[in-house]
This record gives C-alpha cells, structure tokens and sequence, in this order.
C-alpha cells in the first residue's frame, strides 16, 4: 500500500497531548528566558553589587543559596504547575509599575538593597502577568523567598548586632557564674579571674542569626502544622541564637581561662558550626514533636 505524498499520519489523543505539553515546557522555558534576560540587563550593576557583598562578608554567605534554594522549591512543584492553567493577570502589572517606581528611586538614591527588593517585586509581578494567578499560587513562597538573599539595611542591623552582643554576654556571664568562674561583666566585655574576653562585632550571631531564619522559614513551611505552630517554630529562632551564641562564647572564655590564649581562628569557627548544626537540629527536633 503507498501513500500519497501529502498524507500525514493522525496523532491519538494521549499523543496530541504529549506535543501539547512539550510545546508549553519550550514556551515556558523561552518566558523565563526572556524574564532572567530582562534582570540581567535592568540590575546588571545590582547584581554585581549583590555578588560582592555575598563574597566580601561572612554574615552574607549564604546568599548564593538562596536562589538555589528557591528554584529548588519550585521545581518540586513542576507536576503541578503542568495540570494548571496559564492565563495572564493584570494584578501583575501593577506589581511591574511599582517595582519600577522603587527601583528608580532607590537608584536615584543610592540604595542598592531597595534596588534588589525591586527586583524581587519585578520578577514576581511579570510571573504573575505572563502565567496568572494560578501560577502565582504555587510560586510565591520560592519568590519570596529570594529576600533572605539581600543584605540588609546596615544601620537596622548594627543595631541589632549590638543587642545580641549585650543579651549573649549576660547569658553567658550567667553561665559561667554557674559553672563557678569568678566573672564580672562590662557590658560586652567578660572579664575572668585572669583574662578577659570581649565579645566582637564577629561573635554577635548576627550571621547565625539570618542563616537560621533563613532555614526556619523553610521548616515552617513545610511543616504540616497549621499556622500557629509554624509560627512557634519562627519565634525561637531569635531564642536559639542567643542561647547558642552564649554557649560558644562560655566554651572560648572557658578556654582562655584555663590556657591564657584565645582559639584558632579554625577551631573557632568549627565551634561555631557545630553550635549552629545543633540549633538547627532541634528546630528539625521541635517541628516533629508539635506535629505528633
């Protein structure tokens, strides 16, 4: 049997939707193309003022997981993202016109973590334009996200450094008295029997402090408890890190005290990341037992 020249052979149903849904995964992939493209060549210096900060201080290195993270997260929502229907949203628009409206001001300004808000707002205004609130649903989280990734504002958080200096050393004071070391306190600065210790901006838990948000966060929302407890599981980042900041400090001024000299640099951060493994071992620990 021959067939004539111009004849195609006709797809099946289950084969049509099959092409039907690789030519969206291209359309797709070709929108986000086109968004990443766009970031690139609006927050071109942003971005690289962002990669600086991320390289240049410790509290801030975490940030190139973030965005990992967040395509992470949204890839993991792929099958449903697949049986959803994209329409466009004139909601994202406006998202748009105010990311555009802070991001010129900031510029003007000279405010570089304004502007990468900015962006943030950008990318989740021209997702919500092109795929529609259906999208939006399952992409706000990963979106949103992508804030732990900013600096913050400096004054904010010097000011908060500040305070958990003082909270960590009067913590630890109390621990050390207990523990029966002779210690008086002086503000920031511990002094012992023969040696005094002073807590530094570096040894504030500043950094301990953002990096475990940043993972509290991720818990609590794949916690199944409802939003109360995944509340509960956000109020005591800010308790753990003082607790475990004043833990490695007792450990350094228990070590000073009994050798006369200060720790290696690497042995110090090693304490610290041991310390930091355990906070968030029991916040994994804590969202288990309230999810019982």
């Amino acid at each position: 049997m021959q067939l004539s020249e111009g004849y195609q052979p006709k797809l099946s149903r289950t084969e049509k939707r099959m092409v039907k849904k690789q030519l969206d995964s291209v359309i797709i992939l070709g929108y986000f193309l086109i968004i990443f493209t766009l970031i690139f060549i609006i927050y071109k210096n942003n971005l690289i003022w962002l990669w600086s900060k991320w390289m240049e201080e410790t509290r801030y290195s975490h940030g190139p997981f973030i965005p990992l993270i967040s395509v992470y997260i949204a890839y993991q929502k792929k099958n449903l993202l697949k049986n959803i229907t994209f329409t466009s949203a004139n909601w994202g628009i406006l998202l748009l016109f105010l990311s555009g409206i802070i991001f010129i001001v900031a510029l003007r300004a000279q405010i570089s973590f304004i502007q990468t808000y900015s962006m943030i707002l950008f990318f989740l205004g021209i997702v919500w334009f092109i795929f529609g609130k259906n999208a939006i649903k399952h992409l706000w989280f990963p979106l949103l996200y992508l804030v732990f990734m900013v600096p913050f504002w400096a004054g904010g958080i010097n000011r908060f450094s500040n305070f958990l200096k003082m909270v960590s050393s009067a913590l630890s004071a109390k621990f050390l008295l207990f523990l029966g070391f002779p210690i008086f306190r002086d503000g920031v600065t511990l002094h012992l029997s023969h040696n005094s210790l002073e807590v530094a901006d570096p040894c504030s838990g500043i950094q301990s402090l953002i990096s475990l948000a940043a993972m509290a966060v991720i818990i609590a929302y794949y916690s199944d408890g409802r939003i109360l407890k995944r509340s509960l599981i956000l109020f005591l980042v800010i308790p753990l890190v003082c607790i475990g900041n004043a833990a490695r400090i007792v450990i350094l001024a228990f070590f000073r005290e009994m050798t006369g000299s200060m720790v290696s640099d690497p042995m110090h951060t090693l304490i610290g990341m041991v310390i930091f493994v355990l906070t968030i071992s029991f916040l994994f620990g804590f969202n288990k037992w309230i999810n019982i």
